[in-house]
């Protein structure tokens, strides 16, 4: 049967995925948590609230074991011994607890890659904006997380996982795909439109757990990279992405999520039963909030960029030792 609103399908979800109490270890160290959590900059309810949504999603476990790597070493630099100064790098609180709990682990791993591809500020609103959205329709009131709690999580875990390269699963993608969206670089590529972005909160979980009688079709070849890799690479779900003059395919057996990137005008993402029947569909909205990439630059040249701008002449540039990196 199709859905009136999107709540009325999450809540269908609550009858088929076995989720269980989220805060297994509230009853011991709960205040000690907390405020580690706060010290992060990070918010014990708002992680909560986002791991009732994205922490039923599966990892593809190969992609777990790299991640786990990546991203559970934690490393402190004292700078300063009289301020008492310190620089922490890898694990905090946040990713620390996920490595024990898959709930709050799945949703670390696919926050870190949304806080990766996005414009850290934006993403925030429109994720707010999203889950609200996704509310309506409720019977009763439904708590979404506020804006700038939800900043303040996005950013610890941005910060927490920056160990793992996301740019190694992302780059091959991007060039995979550059015929059919027209040589469009990662501006475009990456930036999921968030009325999509509404939509895959709920539509990943679906056809993770009904593969054989429920398909996500999207219809925009903006966020085609990101999609990919977060149904592809984290979620190891099977992805067709149609183009005018090709088809890529990402993953073997019958295709999960569908991405048509023929026509620039269309923004929608529509769920489909075994007979490709439409259940439910969010589509662009002039209310849209603008989200962006996250403005990223090569660091080579940067030292030298630098002191150019210091009126420093070349011949002293090329002179000076800027920075070393060893392995």
């Amino acid at each position: 049967m199709a859905f009136t609103n999107q709540f009325s399908l999450s809540l269908e979800l609550t009858k088929l995925v076995p989720f269980g109490s989220l805060i297994t270890n509230a009853s011991r160290g709960a205040l000690h948590l907390m405020r580690e959590l706060q010290d992060s900059g990070s918010d014990v309810i708002t992680e909560a609230d986002l791991a009732e949504v994205l922490g039923r999603n599966r990892i593809e476990p190969k992609f777990e074991s790299t991640f786990r790597t990546a991203v559970k070493k934690s490393v402190i630099h004292q700078i300063s011994h009289v301020a008492e100064l310190v620089i922490e790098a890898g694990a905090g609180p946040t990713v620390r607890r996920s490595l024990g709990e898959p709930t709050y682990f799945s949703t670390i791993v696919q926050l870190s890659l949304l806080t990766y591809t996005h414009d850290l500020t934006q993403l925030a609103r429109c994720l707010a904006k999203a889950l609200e959205k996704r509310a309506e329709g409720a019977s009763t009131p439904v708590a979404v997380p506020r804006y700038d709690a939800l900043k303040g999580t996005l950013r610890a875990c941005r910060e927490q996982t920056s160990g793992f390269m996301w740019e190694l699963d992302l780059l091959p993608v991007d060039n995979a795909l550059v015929e059919m969206v027209d040589g469009e670089g990662p501006t475009l590529t990456r930036p999921i439109p968030v009325s999509v972005l509404q939509a895959l909160l709920d539509y990943f979980t679906v056809v993770q757990y009904l593969p054989e009688d429920r398909f996500i079709h999207i219809e925009s070849f903006r966020g085609a990279s990101t999609i990919v890799v977060w149904a592809h690479h984290v979620l190891g779900l099977t992805v067709c992405v149609i183009g005018n003059t090709s088809t890529v395919r990402f993953g073997n057996g019958f295709e999960s999520v569908i991405i048509d990137t023929r026509d620039r005008l269309k923004t929608k993402a529509s769920l489909l039963n075994e007979t490709k029947s439409l259940l439910f569909q969010v589509s662009y909205s002039h209310e849209d909030l603008p989200l962006e990439p996250t403005c990223r630059h090569p660091l080579l040249g940067f030292g030298a960029r630098l002191l150019g701008l210091r009126h420093y002449h070349s011949e002293l540039i090329e002179g000076i030792a800027i920075a070393t990196v060893t392995s």
